[in-house]
């Protein structure tokens, strides 16, 4: 069994409505494969051009990055204008799914609603072997879902 760490990341100020803002989630993950020795794991869906539709294989602003420290991960994600971040513990975790799940996702293309940056963090963290994640149907925003994620809250 495996243990490691999943992290998500908010922005909270993204996605601008009429109504205030949505925000925007990252995703992150971590194995520790010794004392001193961890992969790290960050990415996001940007749609850094504000459409409401991008088809399958489209640019969506889709990135990742590998870190040997969670200290550099974190220093990406703030420099990315992230608000903070929760951790939780995950048993039995599987990041090689979660890995392969990323790079489908960064093909999926995006819409406002249904396959966006909290769809796409939802599935590669449940890949990764998140167990009862805020459903996103009950918490569509990224504000409000995060604010729903057990995890424990860190500033960036």
């Amino acid at each position: 069994m495996t243990k490691g760490f999943v992290y998500v990341f908010l922005r909270k100020d993204g996605a601008p409505l009429p109504t205030g803002c949505a925000g925007h989630v990252g995703w992150g993950f971590a194995v520790q494969n010794g004392p001193n020795d961890l992969d790290a794991v960050c990415g996001s869906t940007g749609n850094f051009k504000g459409e409401y539709h991008v088809p399958a294989g489209g640019d969506i602003g889709f990135w990742w990055k590998r870190f040997r420290t969670d200290i550099e991960m974190f220093k990406e994600m703030a420099s990315r204008n992230y608000d903070g971040y929760k951790v939780a513990t995950v048993r039995n975790c599987n990041p090689e799914a979660a890995i392969a799940t990323a790079r489908d996702t960064s093909m999926r293309g995006y819409d406002g609603i249904g396959n966006n940056c909290l769809d796409h963090a939802f599935a590669i963290l449940e890949a990764y072997g998140v167990k009862d994640l805020p459903w996103k149907q009950t918490h569509p925003s990224p504000n409000d879902w995060f604010a729903q994620f057990n995890g424990e809250y860190h500033n960036l």
